[in-house]
């Protein structure tokens, strides 16, 4: 299971996936969803961020269960080994594109609860309901893949109930206020 202190570290949504230099190395027992190194120059963001949108879209073609790293390298043109050098595997790497997708999505939901804070609770709704649709909207075979696809077990699971709460939690304090 991954630690409270490691995914607070990686949901930060229009950064680079992770910001903390204390995020243990990859091991048997946590390899399979820490990235094995940050990208930190510009050059290595921008190859980390093409190999995620690369990610995204073998991910969204093939599914969960076909989805394979060499596919990515292969479709954003960058060697095997150099994915790897960023991503161990392909729930390191599924992981980190979860990240990314949610967290840009929390942010968005987040700006939501805020414009609604006054509005009468049936306004609100229709609004908050209009942007979980334009949300799914955005990119749906992706959202319809990190939903119903990625296993339920592991420290993917992990990181979706850890997203899961950063979207409920402040979803509950809302509906506190009425």
């Amino acid at each position: 299971m991954l630690s409270s202190r490691v995914l607070t570290t990686v949901v930060v949504p229009e950064t680079r996936i992770l910001k903390s230099k204390n995020v243990p190395r990859a091991s048997p027992a946590n390899m399979s969803v820490l990235p094995r190194k940050v990208a930190k120059q510009s050059r290595s963001t921008d190859t980390v961020d093409v190999i995620l949108e690369g990610a995204a879209r073998v991910l969204t073609e093939h599914g969960y269960e076909k989805f394979m790293t060499n596919s990515v390298a292969e479709r954003v043109g960058v060697s095997v080994g150099s994915l790897y050098q960023y991503f161990p595997n392909k729930n390191a790497l599924v992981g980190a594109l979860l990240l990314k997708f949610h967290g840009a999505q929390s942010l968005t939901w987040g700006a939501a609860l805020k414009s609604c804070r006054g509005m009468p609770l049936s306004e609100a709704a229709a609004l908050l309901a209009g942007v979980v649709v334009d949300l799914h909207a955005r990119d749906p075979r992706l959202s319809r893949v990190l939903a119903h696809e990625l296993p339920r077990v592991g420290e993917l699971c992990d990181i979706l109930v850890f997203l899961g709460t950063n979207i409920t939690t402040p979803m509950q304090e809302f509906l506190a206020l009425y």
